[in-house]
């Protein structure tokens, strides 16, 4: 009998196939239903591909520059592009990238649309960490930005980052506004187990902390929201 695999099976395909599932899931289900299931199958393929990721070394004993470096690397070697992290806040942190492959330039779209990247960093980074990272798509080349940035840290964190663009802020001064913010064990922080995370602040209450998106500037049950308003860029 065959041993059992370590870590999941992957294939390469071409990256059409985000443009072409978001086109065909909105014509069956609509757009929000179909931003919902994007998000969802990304955090669990992410969950997944946290098993590749560890394959070599300890991600918790891995200092922040040698980390981030293997994060690059893991995701520039599959086609996805190139992702560099950045940010001296430390309760969000950002993850920015000027080639990302879910992001069509000439998809014109109106709001940000790597919405399978959104879940896939979340289900990846909360594997990793050992407790759930919140994941919010702030600009996104799409829609015509330079490039798609991706910010992550605690729910509290990003829903207050959420509710200060929907406001108006821009990116860069919604995040110095924000308060650090140490989770508290009632909030779910990190239990350990795995080592302390290269990263801080990247807990958060719900189990399943992907981003969600609905016409009304609110947190529902499960995570902060993911749509951006548009005009509040950089």
């Amino acid at each position: 009998m065959d041993a059992p695999a370590t870590t999941p099976r992957e294939i390469a395909v071409p990256v059409s196939i985000f443009v072409t599932l978001r086109t065909e899931l909105a014509k069956e289900a609509g757009a929000l239903p179909t931003i919902h299931a994007l998000h969802h199958a990304g955090y669990q393929a992410g969950s997944e591909a946290a098993a590749a990721f560890a394959v070599g070394g300890e991600v918790g004993s891995m200092g922040q520059s040698a980390f981030w470096v293997r994060l690059s690397e893991f995701f520039s070697r599959r086609g996805w592009g190139t992702l560099r992290q950045s940010g001296d806040h430390s309760g969000i942190a950002l993850l920015s990238s000027p080639d990302w492959a879910e992001a069509s330039p000439d998809a014109d779209d109106s709001e940000a649309s790597c919405c399978f990247s959104t879940g896939f960093l979340s289900g990846l980074l909360s594997e990793l960490a050992g407790g759930p990272v919140a994941v919010l798509e702030v600009d996104c080349r799409a829609r015509g930005d330079e490039q798609c940035c991706f910010a992550f840290g605690s729910e509290v964190a990003i829903h207050d980052l959420y509710g200060r663009l929907l406001d108006g802020t821009n990116l860069e001064g919604a995040r110095a506004a924000l308060e650090p913010r140490v989770p508290s064990q009632k909030c779910g922080g990190h239990r350990g187990g795995r080592g302390a995370p290269p990263w801080q602040g990247a807990t958060t209450r719900n189990s399943r902390a992907i981003l969600r998106r609905s016409n009304a500037a609110r947190v529902d049950a499960s995570a902060p929201e993911c749509r951006r308003t548009s005009g509040t860029g950089h």
